[in-house]
């Protein structure tokens, strides 16, 4: 049930949605393993009133569990970063320095970018 109620978590009628943000600040309180990394999640989406409001529910559950919160966080980017392969992390910041070195023409900055990766 809870991925159907994240899912509206930025439902227009902000009456629901207060409702709705009580029920999950109360899930949250109870047992937080089963909100905080999809909330998470949610914090990385490109629609922004969906992020807003998983990051005041992350907030609302972090008041309680603080620690919780941050070792979701560092398993999550831990996820994230090994799920790029070393062959993409190579070619972007390849590309990152030469934009560096052409656009700004700044040297040292895209010198520094590159020995990052060595």
């Amino acid at each position: 049930v809870l991925p159907q109620i994240l899912a509206r978590i930025d439902i227009g009628n902000l009456v629901i949605r207060k409702t709705m943000h009580q029920l999950l600040e109360k899930v949250g309180a109870a047992h937080p393993q089963a909100l905080i990394y999809p909330l998470f999640v949610m914090t990385k989406s490109p629609n922004n009133e969906r992020k807003i409001c998983a990051e005041q529910l992350m907030r609302s559950v972090g008041i309680h569990y603080p620690q919780l919160i941050e070792q979701c966080i560092l398993i999550a980017n831990e996820l994230i970063r090994t799920a790029i392969l070393l062959s993409e992390h190579w070619y972007e910041t390849i590309d990152e320095a030469h934009r560096i070195f052409f656009q700004n023409n700044d040297i040292p900055s895209a010198i520094n970018l590159l020995l990052s990766m060595h």
